[in-house]
């Protein structure tokens, strides 16, 4: 009895051993260039370390507490860590308020939600042993805008339990939502969208089915065509936008419908220096830089 043997003839097995030889090499190849590019932008960051402690926005910028935070979650994304981690939290620390709880921009400014909201996220970054209960509560009482409760609530979602007294913030951003259940003036924006649903997904809270999977779509429609999203202010696509309708995405536990061309975006947007600008051939900020390391990171993220 004869043994059939099935040949591809079409495509010969050596050919096949030699193309996935190629597709093991090819990807060998990019993880040396990301890696290459992380190491860049690592070295970048490292420059703005100031002598106060922290981190500048920029080379000889100034350091305060939105930049440290920026940078020390920065460089965990890229594989990296602060030198002086101890230094990044004493900086922290000296912009706290003990009479309101609040933190201010840097030492002895005025507090405030945003730089309090950020403080929280660094110490949490830097694993600080600091009590931010006062500040919780700071934040609960002085958030009164969209912007403000959005990164309230992030900054809670760093010290978990969120606060219940946030209930009614959720209740009524869900409540603006436009007829086709997204958000934003018209047809909706990716913008206002993925602030939304990131704002109300980071305190465990859900839509409706019906309407997450209409957020889901519509956020992952809407890439454009030069792989990332687009700012409805300016009207060009940019960092900022990209990061906070990327962050909504992964929270969907979904991903954008292009990841490719957006890591390819993302590469145009990262300059000689090693930093990252808001938008290609533009200059490079520690916040931009913090942005694109964490979109790359949950476009390496399994769901």
């Amino acid at each position: 009895m004869m043994t059939k043997i099935t040949r591809n003839i079409l495509f010969p097995v050596h050919f096949q051993n030699m193309a996935l030889l190629s597709v093991i090499c090819f990807c060998l190849l990019c993880s040396t260039v990301a890696a290459q590019e992380a190491s860049k932008a690592v070295t970048w960051i490292e420059q703005l370390e100031h002598a106060q402690g922290g981190y500048t926005d920029r080379p000889k910028g100034t350091v305060s507490v939105m930049s440290t935070t920026a940078g020390v979650r920065a460089l965990g994304y890229f594989g990296s860590k602060p030198k002086k981690p101890a230094d990044c939290e004493k900086f922290i620390i000296s912009c706290f308020d003990p009479q309101t709880g609040g933190f201010a921009a840097s030492p002895k400014g005025k507090p405030a939600v945003v730089p309090t909201a950020v403080a929280l996220m660094g110490l949490k970054a830097l694993n600080s042993k600091f009590d931010i209960t006062k500040s919780r509560t700071y934040l609960v009482q002085n958030a009164h805008t969209f912007e403000e409760r959005r990164l309230a609530i992030a900054g809670m979602e760093a010290f978990p339990p969120i606060p219940a007294e946030v209930s009614p913030w959720l209740t009524t951003v869900k409540a603006s939502a436009n007829r086709f259940g997204v958000f934003g003036p018209e047809m909706g924006t990716t913008w206002d969208t993925g602030s939304v649903a990131a704002m109300v997904l980071r305190t465990g809270s859900q839509f409706p089915k019906s309407q997450q999977d209409i957020i889901a779509n519509f956020l992952i429609t809407g890439q454009t065509d030069d792989g990332g999203y687009w700012n409805p202010t300016t009207k060009t696509t940019d960092l900022a936008s990209t990061y906070r309708v990327v962050r909504a995405i992964h929270l969907l536990k979904a991903k954008p419908k292009d990841e490719n061309k957006m890591k390819s975006w993302l590469a145009k947007c990262q300059n000689a220096d090693g930093g990252f600008g808001n938008a290609p051939k533009q200059p490079s900020t520690i916040s931009a830089t913090y942005q694109a390391g964490i979109i790359l990171h949950w476009l390496a993220t399994k769901n």
